[in-house]
């Protein structure tokens, strides 16, 4: 039978594995021919993926590319600064067959940054 000072131990470190598997939020940036979800990498993740809407239209999920500065990017195109943009990512980890979505839907209109 554990102690109750055991229990407690078990769970803090239970809490910290769950934390520190936390991912960090996705972004979205307006590029000339679309745009680029992006989400900084994280301890042993194995693929991304990024759900989106456009307009509260059909979601779609693409997965993202893992490039040398340890950045997750998935770029997609048709998407310009008039819409209204629903999106969330989801990292796929080593450890198991576990899955973490990183975020809720995160709403916004997409930028133009300038380019037209």
């Amino acid at each position: 039978m554990l102690k109750s000072h055991e229990l407690v131990l078990i769970l803090a470190s239970q809490l910290v594995l769950v934390f520190s598997n936390f991912p960090p939020n996705p972004t979205y940036l307006q590029t000339a021919s679309g745009g680029q979800f992006s989400v900084q990498n994280h301890d042993g993740v194995k693929s991304v993926s990024f759900t989106y809407s456009v307009d509260s239209t059909e979601e779609k999920t693409v997965f993202a590319r893992l490039f040398v500065d340890d950045i997750w990017r998935q770029t997609v195109t048709n998407l310009t600064p008039d819409k209204n943009l629903c999106y969330f990512s989801t990292m796929y980890f080593h450890n198991g067959n576990s899955v973490s979505e990183t975020q809720e839907w995160k709403r916004r209109k997409v930028v133009d940054n300038g380019q037209k």
